[in-house]
Order: C-alpha cells, then structure tokens, then sequence
C-alpha cells in the first residue's frame, strides 16, 4: 500500500485497522549516534524497524509506517523537502478521528517550535511534506533570530475525522485541539506549538488545556496573545531595510543616510500585498499609519476578509482590497508596485510568477514564498529583484511568543523591541542589509547568504542543556529490515536474552546471600566461642596470657568469670570481615522491623516462625505507624520474639577489634544454656534476614 498516496481520512482508518494511535519515524545523525541514545520520541513506542544510511540511522515505532522511511531517505538524495528531520510523528485523535501531525526538523538549540496549521490536504504526501518544509524553515527562522529553539512544525488535515470543517460545532472543534494537546503532551516538550494558518485564539486555550507544550496562549491566561502583529512589524523593517539598500545602489551613503532615504523611498512606493488575513491585515495597517506609503493593493480569496472592512484603519483613498481565486498569484505582477509581500500561503514564487513580477522588492510573511528554491533563488537576482528571504523578516511572531515562561515588560518588552529596533546588529533591519550587502559582494542570491548564517548558528547547541535529542534513553536496535532480518524476531530474542541474564544474576545474588550468610555465622560463632573462653580464663590464665595466676589462686576464683579483652581474640581479629559480620547482627538486634522491610528475595526458604515475624513486623517502621514510635518498636519486640527469642548479645566495642557503632560492654551469657540461647537467637535473626 502506498502510504503517501492515501488521503487522510484513509490513513486514519490504515492506522486504526492495526491498532496504532501514534507512530513516528524518527532519524539520528551518525555525528550524534553516541549521543542521542533513544530513537523514539519520548511517549511513543521503542523503535523497532531500522534502516542505516550514509550520514545516520532511521528508526519506526511501528511497521505500519515503516515505508516513509525510504520515502524520506529518497526525497533527500533527491534534494526535495526532507533535510535531515529528526521525527515525523503521525497521531490520530482518538474521539474525532482527525490526523495530526507534528515535523521536527532539528533541535540542537532547544525544543523544536512552530506553529501547527489547519489545512485540506488532498494526500498524506502533500500533508508531510507542508510539515518538512515548514519545520525546515522554522529551525533556520529560529537560529537566524538567535531565539534558543529548534524549528518543527504541526499539521492537521481539516478533512479528516469530525471537528475541522466549518460546519462543526464549537464543542467538536474543541475536542481536536485537547486531543493535540495530549499529543504534545505524549512528545514530552520535543516539539513546542503554537498558533498558525487555521487555528485562532480560543483554539489555542483548549489546546493549553491539555499540554503545557504551546504558546500564544492568550493575555488573559498570561501568555503573548496574537502573534500576528509582531510578525507585521518584522516585515515593515525588512521592507525599510530593502528600501536603504536601494538608497545605497543609487549613491546614498549607507549608515543614518541611506536609513532615512530608505524610509522616504517606501513613503512613496505602490505596495502589492498578497493576503489579508492576520498578518496581512496588520502589515496594510502598519504600511499606511506607521510607514505612510502612498497606495497599498491587497487581495484575498475569503469573502470573510475582504468585505465589511474598517474604513477608518483601511481608509479608501489608499487601499485597495480585491477577492481573488485562490491560488491566483496575479498581484505578484501589479504593473505599478515597487514591491510585493507575500503573505498568504508558501510557494507564490517559482518560475511561472517570478517572470511576472515588476517591483524592485519582494518581501513578505508567507512561509516558504519560493516553490523551488534552487531556481526560483537564482532567478530573482537574474532579474535584479531584491528578495528578502521570509525567514529573516517574519520572525516576530517566534520571538514574542517562544518564551512565554519568562514573562514579559509591558507595554514594550526590550527583549522583544530590540528585534524591531535600528541599533542592534542581529535585529530584523540591519540583518536584512547584512543579507543584501553579502549577496551584492559575493555574487550569491540572498537565500544562499541567509541560509549560511542561519546554518552556522544551527550549529551551535543549548548553552545549558545541549543538543538533548528529541528523547533519551534506549537500546540500540539490532536489525535492518532492508538484510530481511525480522526486526520483531530480534526483539523478541533481545527481550529472551535480557530474561535470562536477569534469572541468572538473580541466582548468582541467592548464592551470595547465602555464602554471606554462612560467613556470618561462622564469624559470629567463632566470636562466641573465643569470647566465652577469654571470659572464663580471664583469672586463672589461658594460653595468651600464660598460667602465672593459675596455682596461686584458690580454686573457686580459678573459676571466677571476667571480661574479655579483644586484642586477645586473635581468630576474630585475623578476619577483615568479622567487624561488618557483628554490625549487621547488631542492626537486626536494633531493629528488626527494618530488617524485614528491606526483606530477601527468598520468602519460599524462610521457616514459619521467621515468617510469623515478617509478618508481625510487615507493619512498618516508626514513621509510617498510626501510633508512633513506641507501637513500631512493640512491633519490632514482637516480631523478635517470634523469631525465637529477645535478641543478641551485646556486642562489645573496647579499642581493639571493636565493631564500629555498636553499644558499649555488656555481658555475655553467664552459662552454657544461655550461650546456646543466644547463639540460637542469633541464627534465627539470620535466617529470617535471608543473607
């Protein structure tokens, strides 16, 4: 089945027949491969279906969309759209039924931002190549205004599910856009939208209702509104800009000079504007009340747009408003302009309009003006027509709305402000004539030089968090489909090889909890045993200390019992272990209860009475109980006591041999049954610890 022939609604039912909501493919550079460990966009399946290439490695989260990856892979050879995009990730929403989409071409910078449009589209194709071409010119918009963001871009296909069309009621609208905002969400801040061709305010609030991943979120919510305006003011300065380096071709001297012959020079122009819609309208607005130009011509092909307009703002006398057909270009050619601003949709400009045009300038709004860039570039600057790539002029919508999370200085933000600005170097104006100057000196068109700064600082990663991917985290896959390796056989026999290595790491710490074990007990043994004779020969004498005492004292002091002094226990002091041996039982002794809580994987092993005190203890450490310390460390009482008696002895902490953090001297038992006693209870507590 091919894929990209389908029209949206056919998809959506292709996906739902095998069950996939979500799919991605996703690509990650060979430069990065050691990086970016994870393919998948974080909330998306790992990836499965692999296909290495030349320059990197493409992933798919299901095989349903595994065919756009050789899509993708030849469209680039092909010098089309695809350039490199790190995910194309396909949704459908699970009430409406609609297909929605988000391209993220690059986020070296930052997250990728764009904003996400409403469109008809007749073919998948149509619909993912709108998002490649746009999420490509985001990220090159967004590093030329040195906004810290990469650029991807969302789509919807308003002709497909229920909730697009201008039929739909408001309540099945709203649905659309909560269920993109879910799918922001499941992108987990990949991909950052925000308003764009088809959606409006009130879309963006139902939106922000489900994700925290947008902009434009309206003031009233403290977010940057509209950003339609600003995106205007951006185009009146590269509109003045273009105007100075007229001024400059014909003498005037660059600097204050040509800056103000090239505001007299657009005073005085007829201005073509193809458009007015959002940004349209506030550009004729901006065009005959801040610039003052003499006449503006406007066209559109929505009624809406076009009829009832304010007099007042659009006054007759200096603007002209004609309805188009859409997709008639006819304004680009207005005989008596001096320049043309696209500002509707995205490929105006190509080698059948490009010919048409009389103006001096072309600058606008519209994404993606030239249909083709590698000739339709070149053909402008044959024509000796100043072209203003629109990526350097319509940032201002990005910049006011990209970091909403810092808050903003009203009523003017200098952040913002120095964008539109005259003093500052990277602001839309003297970047415009940077662009000019270099393509007039080197001979290249002004896309390649806009491209080539762009590109540079593209380069350069996140100050703070670095090139992050679009996710993190994951296996590396371990088949090409491409050799006829089943990628779902190697799954399964990379999820069989990860089982077994856990069952058997799992038995290697049961044989080591039991050698510990062992080892505990033997030390802790051979501590009794020395300690019991160190303790009865302590008067007499003994085979450390000689037998001097021994026939000078009567017989019943002979017997009598003293303390053990641990530098003569020469078996216990020559283990490097016997310390930690004794701090362990004395942690038990302490506190069962916490013990039991960290519990031992053996539970089937324990004896009953240890099992009894697991249980009595199960309820918790002080902390945790309803009654407070004293009801846990009854618990813990109880608890011993079910394990076979009321603990150990203390362990004795005199200067050599001393186990670090146990109580003081204390006396051990006083005769062979109590030794055997706490010997027992010493056991028990071991066993019920499982180590």
């Amino acid at each position: 089945m091919d894929l990209l022939a389908l029209d949206p609604p056919a998809l959506v039912d292709h996906l739902l027949a095998h069950g996939v909501y979500a799919a991605a493919v996703t690509f990650v550079p060979t430069r990065l491969a050691a990086t970016v460990a994870y393919p998948a966009p974080a909330g998306l399946p790992a990836s499965f279906v692999v296909r290495a290439t030349d320059h990197g490695t493409y992933y798919a989260t299901h095989a349903v969309v595994a065919p756009l990856i050789d899509w993708l892979i030849e469209d680039e050879k092909a010098g089309g759209d695809a350039d490199g995009h790190e995910a194309v990730v396909i949704a459908v929403g699970r009430e409406s039924r609609t297909l929605m989409g988000a391209v993220i071409h690059n986020t070296t910078r930052g997250a990728a931002a764009g904003g996400v449009r409403n469109c008809i589209y007749a073919s998948v194709e149509e619909m993912l190549r709108d998002g490649l071409r746009l999420g490509r010119g985001m990220s090159q918009k967004n590093a030329l205004a040195g906004i810290l963001h990469g650029g991807g871009k969302g789509v919807m296909a308003r002709n497909s599910g229920t909730g697009l069309l201008p039929t739909a009621s408001p309540a099945a609208r709203r649905v659309v856009f909560e269920e993109y905002g879910e799918f922001m969400t499941q992108l987990q801040g990949s991909y950052v939208t925000a308003e764009d061709v088809g959606t409006r305010a009130l879309d963006m609030v139902h939106l922000y209702s489900r994700t925290r991943f947008t902009t434009c979120i309206p003031r009233s919510l403290g977010g940057s509104g509209e950003p339609s305006g600003p995106t205007a003011r951006g185009v009146l300065r590269g509109l003045e800009a273009s105007f100075a380096f007229l001024a400059e071709q014909e003498g005037v001297a660059p600097g204050d000079a040509s800056q103000a012959a090239g505001k007299l020079k657009l005073r005085e122009a007829t201005v073509a504007v193809q458009g007015f819609g959002h940004v349209g309208k506030n550009l004729v607005r901006d065009l005959v009340h801040l610039a003052g130009v003499k006449r503006v011509v406007v066209t559109d092909p929505n009624p809406h747009n076009v009829d009832g307009v304010d007099r007042t703002v659009y006054p007759a006398d200096r603007v002209e408003i004609r309805l188009a057909n859409r997709g008639d270009h006819a304004i680009l050619a207005l005989p008596e302009a001096d320049a043309v601003c696209p500002c509707a949709t995205g490929g105006g400009l190509n080698e059948t309009t490009v010919p048409l045009i009389k103006a001096k300038v072309v600058c606008g709004a519209a994404n993606n003006q030239l249909q083709d860039i590698k000739h339709t570039a070149p053909l402008l600057a044959q024509r000796g027509i100043v072209y203003v790539p629109d990526f350097l002029v319509n940032r201002m919508g990005i910049v006011a709305c990209a970091d909403e999370a810092a808050g903003y200085v009203r009523p003017s933000d200098p952040a913002h402000e120095r964008h539109l600005g005259y003093d500052w170097d990277q602001g839309v104006f003297h970047t415009t004539l940077r662009v000019l100057r270099a393509a007039k000196q080197s001979g290249m068109t002004t896309q390649e030089i806009a491209l080539a700064e762009a590109r540079a600082k593209l380069a350069d990663p996140h100050p703070i968090f670095g090139h992050r991917g679009i996710s993190a985290g994951a296996p590396s896959p371990t088949s090409d489909p491409a050799s006829g390796t089943s990628t779902s056989g190697a799954a399964d026999a990379a999820a069989a090889a990860v089982k077994e290595a856990e069952t058997e790491l799992l038995e290697l710490i049961r044989q080591k909890q039991k050698i510990d074990k062992s080892v505990m007990e033997i030390e802790y043994r051979i501590y009794q045993l020395e300690g019991s004779y160190l303790e009865e020969t302590a008067v007499g004498g003994n085979i450390l200390r000689g037998f001097d005492g021994y026939l000078g004292a009567r017989s019943e002091r002979r017997r009598t019992r003293g303390p053990a002094d641990n530098s003569d226990r020469i078996f216990s002091n020559s283990s490097t272990t016997y310390q930690d041996s004794l701090r362990r039982l004395q942690e038990l002794r302490d506190g069962v209860g916490v013990a039991v809580a960290h519990g031992a994987s053996t539970h089937g092993e324990l004896p009953p009475a240890v099992l009894a005190a697991r249980a009595a203890a199960a309820g918790g450490s002080g902390a945790a109980s309803p009654s407070g310390g004293g009801a846990s460390s009854h618990r813990k009482k109880q608890a011993v006591a079910a394990a076979g008696g009321g603990g150990i002895a203390a362990v004795p902490t005199s200067s050599a041999g001393a186990a670090p953090g146990t109580p003081g001297v204390g006396a051990a038992a006083s005769s062979s049954s109590n030794k055997k006693r706490s010997h027992k209870r010493s056991r028990t507590i071991l066993d019920e610890d499982g180590e």
